[in-house]
């Protein structure tokens, strides 16, 4: 056990603690008195490891606590039939505001297997009430018997105290989350991190209890067991054991009995006697069943092996129902397989991160076996002894099983060497479950999408991912307003003059008494005509086969499927769902009725409404003044769309694009009267114009590489930077970006001069120069965002002084007091302090280092997290230098990024050995050192250590707790595997995580920000699938990416998905919304032609344009272009094959050096179809020539070359051709 000192830390150890804040208790009656108790913190199954550091026992009580009392409430009935004598609850709490931590532990796999078996047991003790006094012994009457004495009896006697409920956390749930720490108020059975309460005493209501507190470990310890897995083994039986493994008690002598006993007799004895000693082994023998890991070592070499599995619990059973089948004349004595062996479940194993690795690497190569032993040990010594000398047998387990994706549990069977001598399994057999709280290889799945590709598409008009749904009233309505509009035609057409009334008579004309008029008359005639019309020559027939859909889409809507009401629309849908299963088929149908006239009745009053003069009112009032087509774009979306494009074109991978859109954008806001005019579009286009310059750099220079640069007053490189540096080495190129970027962020301060990020940005860049003039001008910008800063605090509402509203001087930081400079935001701090240290000011550095501090207290909520989550003491200091880092390291300021970090460490430090000696918690909050792992892995990076930054990377993902947090962890972990040279399912799994972690929820840390996966994910994901070829789990994940982002590099990608699976439509969709979205990129028109051209013959002048458009966009993919050659060619256009393959002999000329074979085989197959017999010689003779080529290609091309040089005549050069395949063919032979 490690040293008890309360403020020593030795190397490699680390501690728990516990801090309870209030205990609830729930009682069925209130205590007469006051409620006086005790609360016993006792630790429970490690004695030998853990001990309380204040008294060095594992025991520590409080004093006795008065209890308040919070009043009563009855207690609900459990059940309806309950109606009376609701039980009280009595409400008593306890406050403990206490902190209490264990000795210091070993941080080994042996030690920490310990603790993960060890519990800590709260007890809450009260004295009890009805103690004894002084009990006398009575004495009872003497036995009756031979020489029997009288005995005394005594009272039972009632206990001091009582134990009333007893809460217990076991220590191994610390290592189920993130941070090492359990909230005890999660009293609820079935939690990873639950606390079980046990009610001792019958007045305890465990529903009405609990507690409210934390126990956790150090940031030692629960960075040793971060990402550790527990390893526990149940139903282990082991079967096959031989007699001598068995039980051999004694067997009693044989009396002198008149008839012998039966055969039958003695083996039922026999049987019984085993049985028997059965029940009384555990005072006989023991069984220790040992499972290992080291399968490479010496079977004897019992010193060394690590034994990571033990369970020394071992019961033998004695088979008896297999012995009862055993014939008579056989010797059961020597009977095999009549002993078996079982094990209770096993302790806790703590397997590490590192080892676990070990784990999955020897499961890769083969190795997956670990070692068993059994040892059976007599306990008996001497004479006692009838079990003989301890036996000890060897075996293996194949553990694969637990390497599959996602397994928890495996069902595992070990075979058991007979002997030391024995080269084949041919013992005892076992089987167990081995079962882990996570699996050793969590696999998620790649994203899956349900919806088309069509349904991802742009071109309607629609939001991708939203959900059309069809307004089927509009179409029932404009399928009315056809079929009146076709009615009406029908009888205009039949009568075409209106019905005319006769003229007036003497004896009052039509409208005399019992006179029927005319003109009615005659429209009955015409109606009854006109039906039978309408149903005689297939109109009416024709107009309701043309309603029917239109209604059954409405019935559907409005009623639900088979009449079923949906409460959707209209009064009637929103009966009471009694009423309505009511329903009869005949009122449905009345309602419906109803509805439809109701509804013909609407399209007809709109049509009566529609007449000329209204139509000429509403060309009155309409305006004259022209209106922008909505098609066309705006100069705000142009400039919102070309930030967009070059985002995608920077995730994805080309650079040059992305330059060229942010010039675009710088263009567009210098030629547009509407962007120009506004401050904040010029100032967006030069700060996201410099931020991406600085990305471009970032990690190809440091301050370092500028003394070879020539700078001017303001640290801009000279020597003519915009036209030499670009096109010199890396460094040079990356120093031009660097000034470029300079240039643009200046010209951003000057657009919005109060904007605080970007001259904060800028002042690093300068600092990060170090030159004089630099420093000063970085000053300059800082004291502007200081004072911008200090007025946006105080028409917040904030109190400053006036006094520094009206001036701010860095030079003279010393005279003001922090206070009045606060809250600015904490970046702003950040890089006053950074400016002040490289100005060799470290008084003033860390001045203004707490007064970012300061900034989160004063802020009150204008910064997050907020200061109640930066644990204590506070570690805001570390929580801002490393955000500020990570954000420098993204700029590619390494020099800065590196001095955040140590001043970061420098903090942590001093946090914790503060809380060490004030005896308070020295745990860190999980967030604040994932920050710190991001910025240790980004260090790495920059200093070149991939394999150090990959594990930081891990272990970041294993300390974060937010999503967004958890999403940027996994891209960095894809990030590292990328440098380090990882295979592509590594990197793969990491950005499938990223993706999986994301799902689209919301932020538990952050309220109210959405996470979802980045596009950088899909985007490189995606890459990997195709260059992969796994064309079918590419296209889901690509779907919904695309369904999130309007990426054309996603949908460019989508499309040759779809086209590698001869989905030609959905890759044909997909590429035309790549197109429409950028159609400058020259592979889209490439896939486009290839697709029509996969379409047929019909579709060839389209693929013709659609390469024509691609070769002027200077289409530099030697393979794309050599495809599409190949395509050209089985269309017999053997003019621009040979154009196009020509193409990719160029560029591959360019950027390797020389043509491969592959292509020089293409060209010289077109050249012969083309009689260009000559020209098709020199190129299959170069290729036979070739050493890089694959030997097919090149005897392949020797053929063809023999039968050119036939066909021209040229017999004289055939020899030296064989004798060079002969060559070919020998060597080929021999490989």
């Amino acid at each position: 056990m490690r040293s008890l000192s309360k403020t020593s830390s030795p190397p490699d150890a680390g501690y728990v603690a516990v801090e309870p804040e209030q205990i609830t208790l729930g009682l069925s009656q209130k205590s007469e008195g006051d409620l006086e108790l005790r609360v016993d913190f006792e630790l429970i199954g490690a004695e030998d490891i853990l001990r309380w550091v204040t008294n060095t026992s594992t025991k520590i009580s409080t004093p006795n606590i008065k209890a308040f009392y919070n009043g009563g409430t009855n207690r609900e009935p459990e059940s309806e039939i309950e109606t009376e004598g609701h039980e009280r609850i009595e409400i008593y709490t306890i406050g403990l505001q206490m902190y209490e931590r264990s000795s210091f532990l070993d941080l080994t796999d042996a030690v920490l297997t310990k603790l993960s078996n060890a519990k800590l047991a709260i007890k809450i003790c009260r004295k009890n009430t009805e103690v004894a006094q002084n009990v006398v012994p009575t004495p009872t009457p003497a036995v009756k018997g031979k020489g029997a004495a009288a005995q005394a009896a005594t009272q039972p006697l009632v206990p001091d105290e009582e134990i009333l409920v007893e809460f217990t956390i076991p220590f191994n749930n610390m290592f189920y989350t993130k941070s090492s720490l359990i909230d005890m108020s999660e009293s609820n059975e079935g939690k990873f991190n639950s606390v079980k309460i046990t009610a001792h005493s019958p007045i305890i209501i465990p529903e009405r209890t609990s507690i409210q507190g934390r126990l956790f470990a150090d940031n030692d310890l629960s960075d040793f067991v971060a990402g550790a897995l527990l390893l526990n083994w149940e139903d282990i039986a082991i079967e096959g054991l031989s007699v001598p493994w068995g039980l051999h008690p004694i067997e009693p002598p044989e009396g002198k009995v008149k008839v012998p006993p039966t055969e039958q007799e003695l083996r039922t004895r026999y049987i019984d006697r085993m049985m028997a000693a059965c029940n009384d082994q555990f005072d006989k023998l023991k069984f220790t069943f040992l499972i290992d890991d080291m399968i490479d070592s010496d079977k004897n070499d019992t010193d060394n092996r690590k034994w990571f599995s033990l369970m020394d619990s071992g019961r033998l059973i004695y088979e008896k129902e297999k012995a009862t089948q055993i014939p008579l004349s056989d010797d059961i004595k020597t009977a095999q397989g009549l002993w078996s062996l079982k094990f209770d479940t096993s302790r806790f194993s703590l397997i590490n991160r590192k080892y676990l690795r070990e784990i999955l690497k020897s499961i890769s190569s083969g190795k997956s076996q670990w070692r068993l032993q059994l040892t059976r040990t007599p306990l008996k010594k001497g004479p006692e002894n009838v079990e003989g000398e301890e036996m000890i047998i060897n075996g293996t387990v194949d553990f694969s099983l637990l390497g599959e994706d996602n397994c928890r549990s495996a069902k595992l069977t070990g075979l058991f060497y007979s002997s030391a001598d024995a080269t084949e399994p041919d013992g005892p057999i076992a089987t167990m479950t081995a079962k882990l709280n996570n699996p050793l290889r969590d696999v998620v799945k790649f994203p899956e999408s349900k919806c088309a590709v069509a349904d991802t598409l742009t071109q309607k008009g629609v939001a991708p991912g939203a959900i059309i749904r069809r307004d089927v009233m509009s179409e029932l309505r404009a399928e009315i307003v056809s079929v009146i509009r076709e009615v009406a035609h029908e009888y205009v057409t039949m009568y075409p003059v209106s019905p005319t009334a006769p003229p007036a008579t003497t004896n009052g004309g039509i409208n005399a008494p019992n006179k029927i008029d005319p003109k009615e008359s005659e429209l009955e005639a015409r109606r009854a005509h006109f039906l039978h019309h309408l149903s005689s020559t297939g109109v009416y027939h024709a107009l309701k086969e043309r309603l029917k859909p239109r209604i059954q889409r409405v019935v559907r809507d409005k009623y639900g499927v088979r009449g079923r009401a949906i409460g959707k629309a209209g009064a009637s849908a929103q009966i009471d769902a009694d009423v309505e299963q009511n329903k009869g088929v005949e009122q449905l149908l009345g309602e419906l009725y109803v509805f439809l006239v109701k509804e013909s009745n609407i399209v007809l009053n709109g049509l009566f409404k529609s007449t000329m003069i209204a139509r000429d009112e509403e060309e009155i009032d309409q305006v004259s003044v022209h209106v922008d087509d909505d098609e066309k774009e705006s100069p705000i979306q142009i400039f919102a769309r070309l930030l967009s494009l070059a985002r995608d074109a920077e995730l994805d991978g080309r650079t040059a694009d992305s330059e060229q859109f942010h010039l675009e954008r710088v263009q567009l806001v210098a030629h547009s009267v509407d962007l120009g005019g506004s401050s904040d579009h010029v100032y967006e286009a030069y700060k996201d114009l410099g931020e991406f310059m600085l990305r471009r750099a970032a990690g190809k220079w440091s301050a370092i590489d500028l003394d070879r640069v020539e700078l001017d007053e303001t640290g801009v490189s000279i020597n003519n930077a915009d036209e030499g540096d670009i096109n010199g080495d890396e460094e040079s190129r990356a120093l031009y970006f660097v000034s470029r970027a300079q240039e643009a962020l200046e010209l951003a301060v000057a657009a919005k001069k109060e904007e605080f990020s970007v001259r904060v940005l800028l002042s690093c860049l300068l600092v990060e120069k170090a030159t004089a003039t630099g420093m000063d001008r970085a000053e300059i910008h800082l004291e502007t965002a200081a004072l911008s800063e200090i007025r946006n605090a105080r028409y917040k509402g904030y109190g400053v002084s006036k006094t520094i509203l009206q001036s701010l001087s860095l030079q003279e930081y010393d005279d003001y007091d922090s206070d009045d400079l606060s809250p600015i935001n904490p970046l702003v701090c950040v890089a006053i302090s950074l400016l002040f240290y490289q100005q060799r000011r470290p008084t003033d550095a860390r001045k203004a280092l707490r007064m970012a501090v300061r900034a989160y207290v004063d802020g009150d909520g204008l910064f997050q997290p907020p200061v109640s989550t930066h644990g204590k003491p506070r570690r805001s200091a570390v929580l801002i230098l490393t955000q500020m880092s990570i954000y420098l390291s993204e700029m590619g300021f390494r020099r800065l990024s590196m001095h955040c970090l140590a001043l970061a460490r420098d903090n942590e430090a001093a946090a914790t050995e503060k809380a060490t000696e004030r005896g308070l918690p020295a745990t860190t909050p999980a967030f604040i050192r994932y920050l710190l792992r991001r910025a240790e892995s980004e260090m790495s990076i920059a200093k070149g250590d991939f394999n150090v930054a990959l594990e930081l990377a891990r272990e970041s993902i294993l300390l974060a707790e937010s999503r967004t947090d958890i999403v940027a962890g996994w891209l960095s972990v894809a990030k590292c595997i990328s440098l380090v040279g990882g295979d592509t399912s590594a990197q793969l799994d990491a950005l499938v995580h990223a993706i999986q972690s994301s799902n689209e929820q919301k932020d538990d840390g952050l309220k109210g920000v959405s996470v979802m996966a980045p596009l950088e994910a899909y985007l490189r994901a995606g890459k990997l699938l195709i260059n992969d070829k796994r064309f079918g789990e590419a296209i889901g994940m690509l779907i919904s990416g695309c369904r999130i982002y309007q990426s054309p590099s996603l949908f460019l990608m989508l499309g040759i998905s779809c086209f590698r699976e001869e989905r030609i439509i959905d890759a044909e969709d997909a590429l035309q919304e790549s197109n429409l979205l950028d159609c400058r990129r020259a592979e889209v028109w490439a896939y486009l032609a290839l697709v029509c051209l996969s379409s047929g013959a019909h579709r060839q002048v389209e693929a013709e344009r659609a390469t024509a458009q691609a070769l002027r966009l200077q289409l530099r993919d030697a393979v794309l272009l050599r495809e599409l050659a190949t395509n050209y060619m089985t269309v017999d256009q053997l003019q621009v094959t040979e154009d196009l393959i020509r193409r990719a002999m160029a560029i591959e000329l360019e950027d390797k050096g020389s043509s491969s074979a592959l292509t020089k085989k293409i060209l010289g197959d077109v050249l012969m179809y083309q009689n260009q017999a000559v020209a098709a010689v020199e190129e299959f003779q170069a290729i036979i020539g070739d050493d890089s080529a694959d030997m097919a290609t090149r005897l392949y091309s020797a053929e063809k070359c023999d039968e050119l040089l036939r066909l021209l005549g040229r017999i004289d050069e055939l020899n030296a051709l064989q004798n060079i395949v002969a060559s070919l063919k020998r060597n080929s032979d021999a490989e």
